[in-house]
């Protein structure tokens, strides 16, 4: 390293100084990453930028199954409520989601009719019928053609929120949350949050 360095400057060229010194920086930077196993990173900044990192918070918070967005949606609408502060829910559903998918169907029916040498006569009823899944490729994928989806019912309730409890809001809740679901407020049950 001394005797670049000597050289170096015995040239007196500070350009070519510092551009090796850039390489060298470099280098060792890259070294160093690669035996940490560590992004890079330059000035508090890493290679995925911060509109990436949003968007990895937001597919981790985002609900992926209709049970899921349910729940979300439940306890973002109850939470604006007056009155209601933090809230937590359980719903409980009948069974889980029902995909249809498109069927083929094939019908066929062939009538051989058979005379022999007799005179006597023979005829064959050879009826096929059968079904299978249309199937709809995606990029490299093949899934099933699914026509229609059914939602699982709900068939109870609990919420558990902050101010509660006064009897006059948890009883609002209710009704709101049995006319939202379309069941009965038996099913429905509302606690304080401690």
């Amino acid at each position: 390293m001394k005797n670049l360095k000597e050289k170096i400057s015995k040239k007196s060229n500070k350009f070519t100084y510092m551009i090796i010194l850039i390489i060298i920086a470099g280098v060792m930077i890259l070294a160093v990453s690669y035996f940490n196993k560590s992004t890079p990173t330059f000035m508090g900044f890493t290679e995925e930028t911060s509109f990436q990192n949003n968007k990895r918070d937001e597919v981790l918070t985002t609900p992926t199954t209709y049970e899921d967005k349910v729940k979300a949606e439940l306890k973002s609408i109850l939470s604006k409520v007056k009155g209601v502060g933090d809230v937590d829910v359980i719903i409980h559903f009948e069974g889980g989601e029902e995909l249809i998918p498109a069927l083929d169907s094939e019908k066929s029916n062939t009538v051989t009719e058979e005379r022999d040498s007799n005179g006597g006569n023979r005829v064959n009823n050879n009826n096929k019928d059968g079904t299978k899944v249309v199937m709809s490729s995606q990029g490299s994928s093949t899934e099933p053609l699914i026509l229609k989806t059914y939602n699982p019912k709900i068939v109870g309730i609990l919420i558990v929120a902050e101010g509660a409890d006064d009897p006059k809001l948890s009883y609002e809740l209710t009704k709101i949350v049995a006319s939202l679901y379309d069941i009965s407020e038996s099913k429905v049950s509302v606690i304080p949050m401690n």
